[in-house]
């Protein structure tokens, strides 16, 4: 991960499979948040988990963990302010409750698929969460896309043992500290296009 400043909203998007040309999708989130760019992470930011994904044996199990970005700006960053977007709700795995979402998987395809658009479901969200106090509280009482990864999910099993192995993330600062600076309202540490 590159450290820079971090500005009033911190925005990030997931490199491993972003498509700049098809739809312009990931132009037009950079476009509104062009301003406010501040990290781009990629598989070599994720923790790989040394367990073999579900989707391909071929395919190394990778974790987000948001203690990174935490632990990169200590009081600036926090659970109360950071957002991890994922299609794939196993990714956050080891970060606090309510602390990311996981939109259905994106299909360019798909012409009907506006969740990036200017009225589109996602970007609605992501406003009302920008007025928020806190993310983990919009979060629980805002419901968006999949369900995070939990007991009662098919594949909780496999999972549970990746759990077990790194455990939940230990959070030593109160969800609810506001940042030292400027309010900050937000940060999405990643967007998985397709």
């Amino acid at each position: 991960m590159q450290r820079q400043r971090p500005k009033e909203k911190m925005a990030s998007l997931k490199s491993e499979k972003v498509v700049l040309n098809e739809g312009d999708e990931a132009n037009k989130i950079k476009d509104d948040s062009s301003n406010s760019l501040c990290l781009e992470t990629d598989q070599n930011d994720c923790m790989d988990t040394g367990f073999q994904s579900l989707e391909s044996k071929d395919k190394p199990l990778f974790l987000k963990d948001l203690m990174k970005i935490w632990e990169l700006w200590p009081g600036r960053f926090s659970p109360s302010n950071t957002l991890l977007i994922d299609e794939r709700p196993y990714k956050a795995l080891i970060n606090p409750p309510y602390t990311g979402i996981f939109p259905e998987p994106y299909g360019v395809e798909d012409p009907g698929d506006d969740a990036l658009g200017p009225k589109g479901e996602l970007r609605m969200y992501l406003k009302g969460l920008a007025d928020a106090e806190d993310v983990p509280s919009y979060l629980k009482e805002h419901k968006f896309g999949q369900p995070a990864m939990a007991p009662g999910h098919p594949d909780w099993g496999f999972y549970v043992k990746v759990q077990d192995k790194y455990g939940p993330a230990i959070i030593q600062q109160d969800m609810k500290t506001a940042p030292s600076e400027a309010q900050v309202k937000l940060s999405l540490l990643s967007v998985t296009l397709v």
